[in-house]
């Protein structure tokens, strides 16, 4: 990922993100294999004036794991809770 360009690529390939597609994964990068609640991310990407459902993140999240389709599963579901990005060398 590379914040300046605006690019993503997974196994070598770049792939098209929508601008909150690319904060939300910009989000999860900086907090990368700490758990975050839905209420979290809402901030950290759409402020403190957001006027919405919290479940617009996992529309959100929904989108990013099919673009992001690989053998590896970086965003990962705390049933309950939130999200968790983890890289596969995160997981023990």
């Amino acid at each position: 990922m590379f914040s300046t360009t605006k690019k993503v690529f997974v196994n070598q390939k770049e792939i098209s993100l929508t601008k909150t597609e690319f904060l939300i994964l910009e989000y999860f990068m900086k907090n990368r294999a700490i758990s975050c609640s839905r209420e979290k991310i809402l901030t950290g990407v759409w402020g403190y004036d957001f006027d919405g459902e919290e479940k617009i993140v996992d529309v959100y999240i929904n989108s990013l794991r099919k673009k992001m389709d690989t053998e590896s599963k970086y965003i990962h579901t705390i049933r309950g809770f939130g999200y968790i990005f983890q890289y596969k060398e995160d997981w023990k």
